[in-house]
């Protein structure tokens, strides 16, 4: 981007051209030193959002420490972004949210619809006019990119059998008015979720403490399952 090429030139790139901007700065600087600095802000972030969330410590420990987690910021993943994106203001928020629509695109619908009960499509426009702009020119810029083939090494989602699951939290999100919910939906109705995004996905659990618990569990048994390292790791620490 920064010589005036297509960053799509780069096969395994996928996102919006606008999630690059913030990374310009770290990526003039020296390779190890990038990756130390993503990995940091990876960490912050989630913190940060996890306690604005409404998060205990026990809670915020948890999701640090569980295998998803980890597993990002071990790459130096931008799911950080996404998870900003939650707490931001719409107009703001969906430029990150829509980083990664497989964790995101439930909670931009949910927008859509409290935008349309605040002032119809005065406040639609209002809300989604920056980031559909950015589209339009980032369209013009690099051409039809969201249509580009795409291939992914590892999948974790449980499409399709998850939709119906992904549309009853949405339609519970949009009736009851929470955003959590929303949060929650999104990897459900994708077909396709790194391991690591479910990281995001619960962040809408909180601050309930004994729903974000229970979900971090079952992602640990389910990454017992299939990870037989981790499964040697354990019962060595059992015996």
């Amino acid at each position: 981007m920064l010589s005036g090429q297509s960053p799509y030139a780069v096969a395994s790139f996928y996102n919006p051209p606008w999630v690059l901007l913030p990374l310009i700065p770290i990526a003039l600087l020296p390779e190890r030193i990038g990756v130390v600095l993503l990995s940091m802000a990876y960490l912050g972030s989630f913190i940060f959002v996890a306690r604005r969330l409404g998060a205990k410590p026990l809670t915020t420990l948890l999701l640090i420490t569980f295998p998803n987690f980890v597993f990002g910021l071990s790459f130096a993943n931008i799911d950080w972004m996404v998870a900003l994106g939650l707490i931001l203001p719409p107009q703001i928020g969906l430029f990150l949210v829509l980083a990664k629509p497989q964790i995101g695109i439930a909670l931009a619908i949910y927008w859509l619809v409290e935008a349309w009960r605040q002032d119809k499509i005065k406040t639609v426009v209002k809300v989604f006019a920056p980031v559909g702009v950015a589209f339009v020119i980032s369209l013009l810029l690099y051409g039809l990119w969201p249509l580009r083939p795409q291939y992914f090494a590892a999948n974790s989602s449980l499409w399709p059998m998850s939709i119906p699951i992904g549309l009853v939290l949405l339609i519970g999100a949009i009736r009851n008015r929470k955003k959590g919910l929303a949060i929650v939906a999104s990897p459900f109705l994708s077909p396709y979720v790194g391991v690591q995004s479910w990281s995001v996905s619960i962040l809408g659990l909180l601050p309930y403490q004994i729903e974000t618990i229970a979900a971090i569990a079952g992602l640990w048994v389910v990454q017992i399952m299939l990870n037989e390292q981790l499964r040697m790791w354990l019962l060595g620490l059992i015996r």
